[in-house]
């Protein structure tokens, strides 16, 4: 089995976020980017903000802010913890609601079908699952449990990629899920920004015990 990470991304959701604030001038002022670390496509307007930078990218609506670090394959713990910290911490009045750490994994089961695969992870012989007890089936889950002071949420399922070629892969999509309900909700962001490179490690860890069984 092959396992890759397909995506990363610290997502930050607040009452109303102000996207014209966040400009390239903006960044270069705070000292969160120089004037040499743009790339092209950056936009601002009064409902969108996308900065696109050598490390990362920058996506702020009305409703939320995502920060996608750009070597998806990097542990970037440092990188998330500075950058987007900086840029929380000089936001400090934003009514900020919640933040999720979202690592997506691909797995290629190689020589096993992806029926034989998600039968052997998911199937029971219960009446709801012989309903779907066929060649052609697939199956998948979602788990849930506390991690880190937050929620971990996976959604476990078989997709299908059509780039660079068509191909079946089992996905695993994590979700770090973090309410913000205390008085101090920078300080809780910050704190949860430090255990990026834990979430990954963790994140990974579960999608390989699936080559212990």
């Amino acid at each position: 089995m092959i396992i890759k990470i397909v995506n990363a991304n610290a997502t930050i959701v607040a009452q109303q976020f102000n996207p014209s604030i966040i400009t390239q001038l903006w960044l270069v002022r705070n000292e969160i980017l120089s004037e040499d670390d743009f790339r092209e496509g950056c936009i601002t307007s009064p409902m969108v903000s996308q900065i696109n930078s050598r490390e990362f990218s920058l996506l702020t609506l009305p409703a939320l802010l995502q920060f996608v670090p750009n070597n998806v394959e990097g542990e970037n713990g440092d990188l998330v913890r500075t950058k987007l910290g900086s840029i929380v911490s000089k936001l400090p009045h934003t009514p900020y609601n919640a933040i999720g750490l979202n690592f997506l994994w691909h797995l290629d089961p190689e020589g096993t079908g992806m029926n034989e695969l998600t039968k052997s992870i998911f199937y029971r012989d219960i009446a709801l699952f012989r309903e779907f007890n066929t060649e052609d089936a697939r199956y998948g889950g979602y788990l849930s449990k506390d991690a880190f002071g937050c929620r971990l949420k996976l959604d476990i399922k078989p997709v299908i990629v059509s780039v660079p070629t068509k191909k079946e892969y089992l996905q695993f999509a994590f979700n770090f899920n973090l309410d913000l309900s205390g008085n101090n909700p920078v300080e809780e962001i910050s704190l949860l920004l430090t255990r990026w490179n834990e979430a990954r490690a963790l994140s990974l860890q579960i999608v390989r015990s699936i080559q212990e069984d």
